[in-house]
């Protein structure tokens, strides 16, 4: 049977400014219809919130959803004219769906009365003061490394090869293009050596060692023996230990702080309705459910 496809994209795209196009029909086809509205509903319940931005950078978002709910629409609809589905069961599951999204509403609206009524500058400060010990940047270090690996030779011919290169390098040649070219790390042919900012604990104690100990800018290293082979380490920078200050962490902070509260009231909500004097439970009923379900 030949299919016709009515793809309107202009619609979608400017729905959310003009609510009039929210009727408007993106893709049809199988005799169901899918409109603007549709789709961003669909999209708003599917996508998480926090991959949002993501999703909706691709051209083709609009398009991949329009036939998602065409397929989802389309077979519905076979099902129903079939008679193969359980419409009770079916109605059930709806109203639990429903009952869930008015709860999560709910809460949210709940959540929002008493956030709103923060101070949220001054609760910040709070915990910017309280907690100074959680507001300091590790010393970091930038650096760059050439890396003459042992495993394939011996000791001895590997640091014959590693002193070539350090001669090269203190004699003034391009690090990071003898790194790229020489370099036996991986990563070096495509980041040319540079292992930006670390901090203590991430590298092996013998290049951590040396790394740490060197301070000025653009300082090469003898020779570093680790169990890779060989390193010739190029210092770029090296930041003390620093507090933060407020103004860079309070937005991390509130927004803990708000994930915190908004979590402490929805659990305090649920443990004063399962705690409700008028609540009766029935035990020898909810024993004869269960034995129902082990069958």
């Amino acid at each position: 049977m030949k299919r016709s496809f009515t793809y309107s994209l202009m619609a979608v795209l400017v729905c959310s400014a003009n609510l009039s196009l929210a009727s408007d029909v993106v893709i049809e086809g199988n005799g169901v219809s899918i409109t603007a509205n549709d789709i961003q509903r669909y999209l708003s319940d599917t996508v998480p919130a926090d991959k949002k931005a993501e999703v909706y950078q691709k051209d083709s978002i609009i398009k991949e959803a329009a036939e998602s709910l065409l397929i989802i629409k389309s077979l519905s609809k076979q099902a129903k004219s079939e008679g193969i589905v359980n419409e009770e069961e079916l109605a059930w599951s709806a109203e639990l769906y429903k009952s869930r999204a008015r709860m999560e509403q709910l809460l949210a609206h709940e959540q929002q009365k008493v956030l709103s009524r923060v101070n949220w500058d001054a609760a910040a400060n709070e915990v910017y003061i309280a907690d100074e010990s959680k507001f300091y940047q590790d010393e970091r270090v930038s650096a760059s490394h050439i890396l003459v690996k042992t495993g394939a030779r011996s000791e001895a011919e590997a640091k014959k090869i590693a002193e070539s290169l350090l001669a090269k390098a203190k004699g003034g040649a391009d690090f990071a293009e003898l790194a790229k070219e020489s370099s036996e790390d991986p990563s070096a042919s495509r980041n040319s050596g540079n292992l930006g900012y670390f901090t203590r604990g991430q590298m092996v104690k013998e290049f951590e060692e040396v790394a740490f100990s060197m301070k000025k800018p653009g300082e090469i290293s003898g020779l570093v023996k680790s169990p890779f082979g060989f390193h010739i380490i190029k210092l770029h920078d090296h930041k003390p230990r620093v507090k933060m200050s407020f103004e860079s962490v309070k937005s991390d902070i509130i927004e803990q702080l708000k994930m915190q509260m908004a979590k402490k009231l929805r659990q305090d909500k649920f443990v004063a309705l399962r705690s409700a004097a008028d609540l009766k439970f029935n035990s020898e009923l909810a024993a004869q459910v269960l034995e129902e379900l082990k069958k």
